[in-house]
């Protein structure tokens, strides 16, 4: 993984980037290339797929890695970022994310974070009203065009704790979705445990949005853990 420098990164290694310096991460199986700049501190090369960026800022280099399903996650104090294509730029401050968008960008946000459309943006005037968009879907906020927005965080020891407990929340619900699509006689017990304990389709849709959850949160704790 990687080119230059980024090909002597360790899966699982957390990369401190001083103010100036910057890496170039290209992620050999997908083409994907993403720009960290600092100061930063970051986990560009997970073992479970989530770029964690607990400092400073990422941006995804236009045009590479771009497929049909091909989705990057990109792992925050405030909440994760999903896309599959675009030129997007997440930078992570102290009490604060804010997410630059040029294409679809998908924000889940952490519970006890708040969530803000930036009328105009001070480092990237294009950023304003009327370019893009930004909405809320459910517990998602989706931005199109060129837009940005910013997210509001509290500031640990605290919010890491409310974190790491989310996490346990979702890991455990995910193992009783998985339990419950591993389970034979699932199909005769839909009344005491409703639509997921039905039929096939809707015990997997149900395992795939406790799976989506459960690493979301996760991927927010250990962001927050890792923290400056």
């Amino acid at each position: 993984m990687g080119e230059g420098a980024a090909s002597k990164l360790e899966l699982g290694s957390w990369v401190d980037l001083a103010a100036g310096a910057s890496l170039v991460v290209r992620e050999a199986a997908t083409a994907r290339e993403l720009r960290y700049v600092g100061p930063a501190r970051v986990l560009p090369c997970p073992a479970d797929g989530v770029v964690l960026v607990a400092g400073g800022t990422v941006t995804a280099m236009p045009g590479s890695g771009e497929a049909p399903g091909n989705e990057q996650w990109v792992g925050t104090p405030c909440g994760v970022l999903r896309w599959t294509a675009g030129a997007h730029r997440v930078t992570v401050s102290e009490g604060a994310c804010t997410a630059r968008a040029s294409g679809t960008l998908i924000l889940a946000p952490a519970g006890d974070v708040t969530v803000a459309e930036l009328a105009s943006d001070p480092e990237r005037p294009d950023a304003s009203a009327g370019i893009g968009a930004a909405r809320r879907e459910g517990d998602l906020w989706r931005l199109d065009g060129r837009i940005a927005v910013r997210a509001e965080r509290p500031l640990p020891a605290r919010a890491s704790e409310a974190a790491r407990l989310s996490c346990e929340r979702a890991t455990a619900r995910e193992a009783q979705a998985a339990a419950l699509l591993l389970s034979p006689d699932a199909g005769a017990r839909r009344e005491a445990t409703g639509p997921a304990g039905g039929d096939l389709g809707a015990r997997t849709a149900a395992h795939v949005e406790a799976r989506r959850a459960a690493r979301t949160a996760c991927a927010v704790w250990h962001a927050r853990e890792n923290g400056g």
